[in-house]
């Protein structure tokens, strides 16, 4: 599927820059931001927020996760944890157990 403006250009994703979408990786609006800047694809998202992502270990059975950045880098809205689309859920965030 390819999204369209309401000009007719083809809209992509705003870092791959991609207009092509499966079941498993969806274009999605993650936040308040729209036009050439609004859809992207879910595990673009997921692999920009994973890079953002810091661990810190205490201990053996203990790791603390923290994010310098869990928000749109333009519009400021947090993203969701969870994307819902055609009765599936998409996780941004996956947690390892120790």
């Amino acid at each position: 599927m390819v999204f369209f403006s309401n000009e007719g250009e083809v809209l992509n994703c705003r870092f791959c820059w991609c207009p092509e979408e499966d079941e498993s990786n969806p274009l999605i609006l993650a936040c308040k931001c729209r036009g050439s800047v609004g859809l992207i694809h879910f595990q673009c998202l997921k692999n920009w927020i994973k890079s953002q992502r810091h661990d810190k270990k205490y201990g053996v059975n203990v790791i603390s996760y923290y994010w310098k950045k869990f928000e749109c880098e333009i519009c400021k809205q947090s993203y969701p944890y969870i994307f819902k689309r055609n009765n599936k859920l998409f996780k941004l965030i996956d947690i390892d157990d120790p």
